[in-house]
């Protein structure tokens, strides 16, 4: 996984959720394919809130993945967890 590119930013920040003062941290399972492609992804765990477990979604279906490797050295698919844990700046 690239982790640079599954970062959320500010902008990834759902607006309802910025206005609800909304904060939560969203587990997301992921399995990827023998290519790096992205076959299956749920939430595994809430965030407690509809729009950060959609906004985790919609950011890890950007990120760039790497198949894993059997002891043979052929690509071959997986499953993981990512989180992502949404806070709003405070001043």
């Amino acid at each position: 996984m690239n982790p640079p590119s599954c970062a959320p930013t500010a902008a990834d920040y759902p607006r309802e959720s910025l206005r609800a003062g909304e904060e939560g941290v969203a587990r997301i399972r992921v399995s990827i394919d023998a290519e790096g492609k992205i076959a299956s992804m749920q939430v595994a765990r809430s965030s407690g809130f509809a729009a950060l477990d959609e906004a985790s979604m919609k950011k890890l279906s950007q990120c760039k993945f790497r198949p894993g490797r059997d002891k043979n050295g052929n690509p071959v698919g997986g499953t993981t967890e990512v989180e992502y844990r949404w806070m709003l700046q405070k001043n």
